[in-house]
This record gives C-alpha cells, structure tokens and sequence, in this order.
C-alpha cells in the first residue's frame, strides 16, 4: 500500500508540474510529460506488480496450513527468482546516481534506449523472424519451439549443435532437395542455415556491435 501511494503520489506531481508548464508554452514540460514518468519509475512498477503476486501466492500458500518449504511450487519458485532479479536490476540501476561507476552505468543504459540501436535490434529481429519461419517449413518433424531454440542457438551463440540440427551436419538426411542440373540436387536446409548463419554471425552482430560501441562513446562523453 507504501509503495502504491508513492507511485501514485509521484504520477499525481508529474502531471501537476506538466501542465503548469503545458499552460506556460514552457520547454520543461517535456520533461514532466506523463509518459516520462513510466520511463523513470517503470522498474518500481514492475517490482511492485510482482511483490504483490508473490505475497498472494504465499498468502495462498500458508493458508493451507502447510511448511513452506513443503508447499512451495514452481510458480511461487519462479517469482521468488524474478523478484529477486528485478530487485537486482533496481540496485543497479540506483547505482546509476554514484560518482564513478554511475557514469559507466548510465552510458550503458542510454546506450541501449538510444534510437540507433532500437532499430538496428528491430532489424535484427525482423531477419532471424524471416529465417525462423523458413525454416519452420523447411523442418516439418521439428515444431516452432524446436526451431526457435535450435536457431537462437546456432545463429547468436555459433553453437554448432543447434547448426546441426537445422542441416548443418554432414548425415544430410530428412532435409528438402531440390534438382537445379542434371543430377545435382542442392540440400535446401544446408543453404538456408549457410546464408542465415553468414548473415547473423558475421554482419549483423558485428554491426550491433560496432555501432553499439560507437553510441557508447559518444554518450560516455555527454554524461
């Protein structure tokens, strides 16, 4: 109930300081807007919202009567560890406000929300979605939570497991072929999983991650 008031009592002032300057035609209400205040206080919000699932779960828990370590489920388990993530990643990012690492911190963080790099991800995003969905037509037997692990793996990590499964291995059985001359057939899986794997491992990640150093240092010389 604390920490709703707080969050209530803040968006209550954001507005209240957004429209004084709204009235005014003052530069500053952009930075009292109230979508601002989701981006400061989005974490707060999240960790509350999965407080209060936890605490009801473990009201439900102990209204049976029985230990906790007894009763304890796998939903409970799994948000005990995601409150415990969440709370991690505040203390992280309050660290951002200490002199030293908090420049560090910070460059990080407006790094990844720079504009850059939210489309350099979508793209990224769009081109593994265009390749997983080739090839869940390509690997009928396997279904799409097969493919999109095997993919993640072998396209982002260069496990070469995952390359194998897709039709990267040299058994070349149960995969598509298709005649282009006399005799010669070409493995469909083979070539997809060629190009896919070339385009991820050597042009797109090197990319994010060159462009991604860039914007660091340039944001690393503003804050």
């Amino acid at each position: 109930i604390r920490e709703v008031s707080n969050l209530l009592w803040r968006f209550k002032e954001y507005v209240r300081r957004w429209y004084e300057h709204w009235k005014h035609d003052s530069g500053l209400r952009l930075m009292w807007e109230p979508t601002q205040f989701c981006k400061d206080f989005g974490i707060d919000m999240v960790l509350w919202a999965l407080r209060t699932l936890l605490v009801w779960s473990w009201r439900d828990m102990l209204s049976t009567g029985e230990h906790m370590t007894d009763s304890m489920t796998e939903s409970w388990q799994a948000l005990l560890s995601i409150n415990v993530m969440f709370g991690m990643a505040r203390l992280i990012y309050m660290l951002r406000l200490v002199d030293g690492p908090g420049k560090g911190i910070l460059a990080i963080l407006e790094t990844f929300f720079s504009g850059t790099i939210q489309q350099m991800l979508f793209i990224c995003g769009a081109i593994f979605t265009n390749f997983f969905v080739a090839f869940v037509v390509l690997v009928p037997d396997m279904g799409p939570r097969e493919v999109f692990l095997h993919m993640y793996r072998g396209l982002f990590f260069g496990d070469g497991a995952g390359l194998d499964e897709l039709g990267l291995d040299e058994v070349n059985h149960n995969y598509i072929h298709i005649e282009v001359l006399n005799g010669y057939h070409v493995n469909m899986n083979r070539t997809l999983i060629v190009i896919a794997s070339f385009v991820f491992n050597v042009i797109i990640l090197n990319l994010i991650i060159a462009i991604y150093g860039n914007e660091y240092e340039k944001i690393k010389k503003t804050t």
